[in-house]
Order: structure tokens, then sequence, then C-alpha cells
């Protein structure tokens, strides 16, 4: 599991460096990264009474966005982020914790949704975290994330040409890192009668999956 020294580290200046590198079109990690923030949040179709999660809220800038007056719950792995999301003075219930270890009750919200998150997750995590996501989630509710993903095998292909062909050896070396989504085995993996799940691409890389239970 990834550790929290590195968001960390990143802490302190994250919010200026999203901005910054949001206007660089060559930045295919934060092309449409606030598009893509604006589309969870009319996925998640807010009302008073809901009680949500975000998992990895970093430094709160999605919930900076929201207007609804409902019950808001964040977690991460980084201290330092949840300090500087506390110190923004937004009313949510900021807690130490991760995918794996989601520090709440079973059944405790409707909806939950992480953004620019999953892709640290290799396989085996990410099904652990769909456990654990499942076993906080109430009946009926949904989760959404939005992420670095791609269709399918042939997709990601396509991409490493693309980027091949770009010299962007930033791209090829990120892809290798991460663990980006494979669409296609994640709806494979949960697509039972007990789910829907839709897809929309949001940017080159980056991709929202609403899973409806």
């Amino acid at each position: 599991m990834i550790k929290s020294a590195c968001h960390d580290d990143q802490a302190e200046n994250y919010d200026k460096k999203i901005q910054e590198d949001s206007l660089d079109k060559f930045n295919y990690i934060r092309e449409n990264y606030f598009e893509l923030h604006d589309r969870v949040i009319e996925l998640l179709e807010l009302k008073e009474n809901d009680h949500i999660l975000d998992i990895g809220i970093g430094t709160g800038l999605l919930e900076e966005k929201i207007d609804v007056k409902c019950s808001i719950s964040g977690i991460d792995i980084s201290e330092k982020m949840l300090k500087i999301t506390e110190d923004k003075k937004m009313n949510i219930e900021l807690k130490p914790g991760s995918f794996s270890e989601i520090p709440y009750p079973d059944n405790t919200f409707n909806k939950i949704y992480s953004c620019f998150a999953f892709h640290h997750l290799d396989t085996y995590e990410k099904m652990i975290a769909f456990k654990e996501m499942e076993r906080v989630l109430q009946n009926n509710g949904k989760i959404i994330l939005g992420d670095f993903m791609y269709e399918n095998e042939d997709a990601l292909e396509r991409l490493k040409n693309k980027f091949y062909k770009e010299n962007r050896a930033d791209m090829i070396s990120e892809m290798e890192e991460e663990y980006f989504t494979d669409i296609e085995w994640l709806m494979d993996a949960f697509n039972t009668e007990n789910f829907t799940i839709r897809k929309e691409q949001i940017s080159t890389i980056s991709w929202i999956v609403e899973i409806q239970f």
C-alpha cells in the first residue's frame, strides 16, 4: 500500500501546483482536472439528507465546490493534507484512513466517491477496496470513481503508442509506475445483477465510473 510520506511532502504547495499544472495543455495528468471534479459533483446528485464519503480527500479541492448542506466525511492517508483541509474551515468530518481501512461502521454512507486516488492501488488492493467500500455503503447507494483509466487492453496499447510517438517518456513511466484501472476488467468483475455500472471519459487518461447498487 502506498505510504503517506510523498503526499505529506506535497501537501503545503498542493493546491497551487494543481492550479498551475491544470493550465499546461501538455500535462495529461492534470488535463480537465477540475472538470472531473465538477462532473463527479453532478453525478452525486447531492441532497441535504445525504451522508457522503470522500476517500483520498487530500486538501478538499472538490469539497470547496459543494454548495449542498449535506453530511460530508473525508479520509486520507496524509495527515498533513487533512490538516490543510481542516484549516479551510469547511463543515467536514476528517479522519485518517484509506481504501483498505475505512474508519466507519457498516452501512454509514449512501454515497462514496474518490478522485485521483484509486490508481495507487494494484489489482489485489482494488478488490479489497471495493469490499471495504461496499461494507460502509448503505443499500441502494452509489460509488463514483474519477481517476486514470483506460477502456481495455487495446485502448492501453493505443495510449502507449500515442505517448511513444509524442516522445512522452514521462507518461510511459507514469503508466508503468501507477495502476491505471482497466474499465473492462472492472465492469466484468462487478457488473452483476446487483450493480449498474456506467463509464464516462473526461480527458485523455481520466474517466469516471459510477457504480449504482
